[in-house]
């Protein structure tokens, strides 16, 4: 299954996700360690409200 890094935007397979993480009942999956690393330093700019998408999270700072 095809996701977004919620870090760098990236295409990325599911299942070869270099890192998962879940937050809040929802699990984000990263293309590499880095991005991975950056999310958990500050996970508030990257997790976005059921609902709503990561591209309306970043332009409306929701």
């Amino acid at each position: 299954m095809e996701t977004t890094d919620p870090v760098c935007g990236m295409q990325i397979d599911t299942e070869k996700a270099a890192a998962t993480e879940v937050v809040l009942e929802r699990t984000y999956h990263f293309c590499s360690t880095s991005c991975h690393e950056k999310f958990l330093a500050n996970p508030d700019q990257y997790v976005t409200p059921r609902g709503s998408s990561p591209e309306h999270a970043r332009r409306h700072g929701c």
